[in-house]
């Protein structure tokens, strides 16, 4: 059985570096089969990160769950240990110039209004 661990890296990473530590992370697995052999390959271009897959076969699907826990655990580390960011989300904010001070525009409106 086939299992997948997704991890986005950092565009300031060295590609063939991210690729041979995930790959060596599941190679030195215990439950991770030599025969097919683990693969790591860039799945696409995200917002914040270069996507990755780290694929591994097992041989047993009862294993399932625990290999890909070690695995999420273990590659975290070996991509730390190398000095390779798994970015998060970051948006920038442009803020156009407005017709009113920026402090009309974004403070909250006091609800003095009363029918009389």
């Amino acid at each position: 059985m086939r299992v997948t661990v997704e991890v986005g890296v950092s565009y300031d990473s060295e590609m063939d570096r991210v690729l041979e530590v995930l790959t060596n992370t599941a190679a030195v697995h215990p439950l991770v089969l030599d025969d097919p052999a683990p693969e790591a390959r860039i799945v696409g271009f995200g917002d914040s990160s270069v996507d990755c897959q780290l694929l591994a076969w097992i041989p047993n699907p009862e294993y399932r769950i625990g290999v890909l826990a070690d695995l999420y655990r273990n590659v975290w580390y070996a991509l730390q240990e190398a000095r390779i960011e798994i970015p998060f989300p970051q948006h920038d904010l442009h803020l156009r110039s407005a017709a009113a001070p920026l402090e009309a525009v974004i403070s909250p409106k006091s609800d003095d209004t009363t029918d009389t």
